[in-house]
C-alpha cells in the first residue's frame, strides 16, 4: 500500500506540473489571440475572467497529454533509480503495479470526466459570451435547455441550435411594440442565411395579435432581417466535442426525431464515454517501456519510443473520429477501435519485453 501510494504520487506530481506548464502556454496564446482581436471596450477584469472561465475546458483537453508525459517521466525516473526493481524484490510485482495503476487511473479519469461533463461546458459558454462582447459589443443573450435566447431591440429570438451548414433550426421570434405588448409570434422549422443580416425562413407559422382579433398565417418561405448572423451564433452554440454527454444524448434524440444528420454528435458522445478508458490505458502504457527483465534497450530509446507511440495514439484517437465521420463508420466502433488497437500493442510489447 505504501509503495503504490509512493509510485502513484510521483506520477501525479509530475503530471500536474506538466499540466500546469501546458495550461500556462495555451493560456498565453489564448490571451494573446483575445487581445489581438480586440475591437470593443473590454476591461482587464473581464479579460482575466475570460481566462479563468477557459480553465475547465483546457484542463479537460490537456489532461491526457499531461498524464501521458508525466507517467512516462516518472516511470523512467523510478526505473533508472532501480526503485521498481527494489519494489519487485519485496514482492510488489508487475500484477500488483498494474492493479494499483488501474485504481489510480480510475480516480483520475473519473475526476477529469466530471470536470468535462459538468464544469467545462457551462464555463466555456460564459467565456464565449465575453469573447463575443470583445468582437461585437454588448449583447443580451442567454442559453437554456430550450436553446439560445437573444434580445434584438423589441424582438426576442429563440434558436434551438445551428446545423453544420450554419442554418438555424427550430426558431421562434417574438415581436413586441413600444408599450411591451406582444404583436406577433413567428415560428419556422429552419432559417438559411443569405448575407447582410437577411435570413430565409422555411415552413413558417405566424400568429398576429390585433386589437380585436388574432390572425394566423402560414408561409412556405419568408424573408427575415435580424442582427443575428452565423458568426455571432456560432460563439454561443457549443460544438459537439465541448458538450456534455447528457446534452449530446438529448440533442442526438432531437436530431433523430427531425431526420437530421447525427454522425458527428454520436462520435463525440461515444468519445466522451470512452475517455476514462483511454486515460487509464495511457497511464498504464508506460509500464511496458520501463519494466523489463532484459536490458535490451537503452532507457533513452525506451523513453523516446514510448512517448512517440503514446502521443501518436493520442493524435490517432482524435484523427480516427474525423475519419469515422468522413467515411461514415459506426460511431461506437470509431470510438472503441483505437483502445482495442492499443490493447494489442500492450500484448505485443509485453511479449517482446517479457515483463
Amino acid at each position: 500500500m505504501i509503495i503504490s501510494r509512493y509510485l502513484n504520487f510521483e506520477i501525479l506530481k509530475l503530471s500536474l506540473a506538466i499540466l500546469f506548464g501546458l495550461f500556462l502556454l495555451f493560456s498565453f496564446f489564448d490571451f494573446l489571440n483575445f487581445f489581438l482581436n480586440k475591437k470593443n471596450n473590454i476591461d482587464f477584469l473581464e479579460s482575466i475572467s475570460y481566462l479563468f472561465l477557459r480553465v475547465p475546458q483546457l484542463f479537460y483537453e490537456l489532461s491526457t497529454t499531461a498524464f501521458l508525459l508525466g507517467t512516462f517521466i516518472a516511470q523512467m525516473n523510478l526505473s533508472m533509480n532501480n526503485e521498481y526493481q527494489v519494489a519487485r524484490t519485496y514482492g510488489y510485482g508487475l500484477k500488483k503495479i498494474i492493479i494499483s495503476r488501474i485504481k489510480f487511473g480510475l480516480i483520475i479519469s473519473i475526476s477529469i470526466f466530471i470536470v468535462g461533463e459538468f464544469l467545462a461546458p457551462k464555463f466555456e459558454l460564459e467565456s464565449q459570451k465575453i469573447k463575443y462582447k470583445n468582437l461585437f459589443g454588448e449583447i443580451m443573450a442567454s442559453r437554456f435547455d430550450s436553446g439560445l435566447w437573444v434580445k434584438d431591440q423589441n424582438t426576442y429570438i429563440n434558436v434551438y441550435t445551428l446545423n453544420e451548414e450554419d442554418n438555424l433550426l427550430k426558431i421562434k421570434i417574438f415581436e413586441f411594440d413600444n408599450d411591451s405588448q406582444l404583436r406577433n409570434i413567428t415560428s419556422a422549422k429552419e432559417a438559411i442565411y443569405y448575407g447582410n443580416n437577411i435570413w430565409q425562413l422555411s415552413e413558417v407559422n405566424q400568429t398576429l395579435f390585433h386589437s380585436n382579433n388574432i390572425e394566423i398565417k402560414t408561409y412556405p418561405t419568408l424573408r427575415w432581417r435580424s442582427v443575428l448572423n452565423p458568426q455571432l451564433l456560432s460563439i454561443f452554440v457549443v460544438i459537439p466535442e465541448k458538450m456534455s454527454s447528457r446534452d449530446l444524448y438529448n440533442y442526438i434524440e432531437y436530431l433523430d426525431s427531425n431526420n437530421q444528420d447525427t454522425k458527428r454528435f454520436k462520435i463525440a458522445f461515444w468519445q466522451k464515454i470512452t475517455y476514462p478508458f483511454t486515460l487509464i490505458f495511457l497511464i498504464i502504457f508506460p509500464l511496458f517501456f520501463s519494466i523489463s527483465n532484459k536490458r535490451t534497450m537503452a532507457n533513452s530509446n525506451k523513453f523516446f519510443w514510448g512517448i512517440f507511440i503514446g502521443i501518436g495514439f493520442n493524435l490517432f484517437n482524435k484523427l480516427f473520429g474525423h475519419l469515422g465521420l468522413i467515411l461514415n463508420w459506426n460511431a461506437l466502433i470509431t470510438s472503441f477501435l483505437p483502445i482495442i488497437l492499443l490493447t494489442f500493442i500492450f500484448l505485443i510489447i509485453s511479449k517482446i519485453t517479457k515483463v
